[in-house]
């Protein structure tokens, strides 16, 4: 039988895939429109369905660990960055998708033309908060890697899991004697 904890760890993956994944691509064709104004109306054309896809990954995410913590996961220092950094991208979205972005293809300049002042401001605050928005989610993971260890074991990566931290000398080397000791018996 599947449990509950499994099904959240999948949708949490999920989301976390879809987020990123839509986040970098959508700086990736950003970056590209810096580069080629002429390619503003296609960015145009796919930043709604790859918002709608970021859109997706965060309600993943977040009902996944609204879901963890009911069934009793702890509130830990990390986990608390981490609530924090989600609801960052949930307030950054909307400024970006609805304050942000609309302005960019107004302002664009049109073929052979060149970049007026408000749209090189325009597209240096949406550049930089898309940027700022995808860091994010990339220090989700580094943190979310970061707790890898206490789901692989504390042997895998060295984490104390009693303790909720990384290991002293000692106790590395108490565990390196009782992993040799294993292993001379089997």
């Amino acid at each position: 039988m599947i449990s509950l904890s499994s099904v959240l760890s999948v949708a949490h993956l999920v989301g976390l895939a879809l987020g990123v994944g839509a986040a970098t691509a959508k700086l990736i064709l950003l970056l590209k429109c810096k580069a080629d104004y002429s390619f503003v109306p296609v960015y145009m054309k796919v930043a709604e369905p790859i918002t709608r896809q970021i859109v997706v990954g965060l309600a993943l995410l977040t009902l996944s660990g609204i879901g963890w913590l009911l069934l009793g996961y702890q509130f830990t220092s990390l986990l608390i960055v981490k609530v924090v950094l989600v609801g960052t991208i949930w307030v950054l979205g909307p400024v970006i998708d609805n304050v942000i972005e609309p302005k960019f293809p107004k302002l664009a300049p049109g073929p052979g033309q060149s970049a007026s002042t408000a749209f090189i401001r325009i597209k240096k605050q949406y550049l930089a908060l898309e940027v700022i928005a995808t860091l994010l989610f990339y220090i989700i993971i580094v943190i979310w890697v970061r707790g890898l260890p206490a789901s692989l074991g504390p042997e895998t990566r060295g984490f104390d899991l009693d303790a909720n931290r990384w290991p002293t000398p000692r106790m590395l080397h108490n565990n390196r004697l009782q992993l040799t000791a294993l292993a001379r018996r089997g």
